[in-house]
């Protein structure tokens, strides 16, 4: 099947018939559930006999599960602001992404159940008499993580919700299409500082305070870059699984494959900003409470991690995407996508394991609460992706975006 027609309004018809969401679609999300409800079952499994462990495995299958649909939401309104066409062809995708958000608020219950088995700062015997945590108990309490996450989720998903919600009315009413754009766009402006800032919240709360005597000031953005990348290797593994069914396979064309591999080198190379210019404050700071972050995590097997961290999500990433044929044909990009979506969960594992394991520790609760999340989060994401057509029909910059 040729994945790439250059087509046009008059040789496409912009109906909502036409763009329904293909058969398959509703099978992909069965097959997810079943995944999810077996990881669930072991998962339960685990929980009785270890819960300790399973509080361990499911924080990084949570935050590794929550960081794709807000990387979606990122996207979603990084393209409503620039007007791209990149991001308007696949716009449906990152709406129903983000628009899981409500429900990954449930899915944090058992973090918040949890919280004395995996955060330090929770004792108070251990907090009493340590200078450090003594000085951080404002912040660390746990009422107040609670609070923060009621309040994080509750905006990303009134984000989420509106986004969706104007989306729809477009369908509706095409003559008010114009006036609905400048909308989104005004939620969108706002909607991207707002998010970040509570992406900082979210990263110090759920990972950086597993270690409470460390602190980086780069962690947040460093937080920011991984769920950036999350957005958009799963933009591009949708936008594959897509183009090879039909009408997609006539609206995403290899411009925009081009469009969307580009942007993940960027993604790579932000990433690997970051990280190298946290370990550099680090380094140079050379402050006790700081420098064991990373000693912990080089040594006891750890340091082969990191290595396979450095190499498979920048090295390996960055000298493929550097291929103008690679980005351009969606059945290779696609593996680097993949590559990078685990090098995430590698990259969530490595920052979480050393503080609960001296050396390195695989569970096989690592592997079915992901299984659990991931296949429950996808039920949910083609379930929402099925409920309207697969394009923004009456948008009046379609057609262009289309032919470009």
């Amino acid at each position: 099947m040729a994945e790439t027609t250059h087509t046009s309004e008059a040789t496409l018809e912009l109906t909502a018939e036409r763009f329904r969401a293909p058969g398959d679609l509703a099978r992909l999300g069965t097959l997810g559930l079943v995944v999810g409800l077996l990881g669930l079952l072991l998962s339960g499994v685990g929980f009785f006999l270890d819960p300790e462990q399973f509080y361990r495995s499911y924080l990084v299958a949570f935050v590794f599960a929550v960081a794709v649909p807000l990387g979606s939401l990122a996207f979603l309104m990084i393209g409503h602001v620039s007007g791209g066409g990149w991001a308007l062809v696949v716009r449906r995708v990152n709406e129903a992404s983000a628009a899981t958000l409500p429900f990954l608020g449930l899915f944090f219950l058992p973090v918040a159940l949890g919280i004395r088995d995996l955060y330090l700062w929770t004792d108070p015997e251990k907090v009493h008499g340590d200078h450090i945590l003594e000085q951080k108990t404002w912040y660390l309490d746990i009422q107040g993580f609670y609070i923060r996450a009621l309040v994080f989720f509750v905006l990303v998903s009134l984000l989420a919700w509106i986004l969706w919600t104007l989306s729809s009315r477009q369908d509706k009413n095409p003559e008010k299409s114009a006036a609905l754009i400048h909308r989104m766009r005004q939620v969108a402006a706002p909607g991207i500082l707002l998010l970040a800032v509570l992406l900082s919240m979210a990263s110090y709360d759920w990972l950086m305070s597993l270690d409470p005597h460390w602190y980086s000031s780069m962690y947040g953005v460093y937080f920011m870059g991984t769920v950036g990348l999350g957005g958009m290797s799963f933009m591009i593994l949708m936008g594959r699984y897509l183009v090879r069914r039909a009408p997609m396979s006539q609206v995403i064309l290899s411009e925009r494959f081009h469009d969307w591999g580009k942007l993940l080198l960027a993604m790579t190379m932000v990433w690997a900003y970051f990280s190298v210019s946290q370990f550099l404050i680090i380094w140079s700071g050379n402050l006790p409470e700081e420098v064991l972050w990373y000693l912990h995590r080089q040594e006891h097997g750890w340091g082969w991690w990191a290595l396979v961290l450095i190499f498979g999500h920048f090295v390996l990433p960055f000298m493929l995407l550097l291929s103008r044929p690679l980005k351009r044909a969606s059945g290779r990009l696609v593996w680097v996508a993949a590559l990078l979506l685990l090098m995430q969960w590698w990259d969530y594992f490595w920052q979480a394991g050393p503080v609960f394991h001296r050396h390195l520790s695989l569970h096989w609760l690592d592997l079915t609460t992901v299984l659990a999340l991931g296949g429950v989060w996808l039920f949910l994401f083609t379930t929402l992706l099925r409920r309207r057509p697969l394009v923004p029909i009456n948008d009046p910059y379609l057609p262009e975006s289309l032919e470009s």
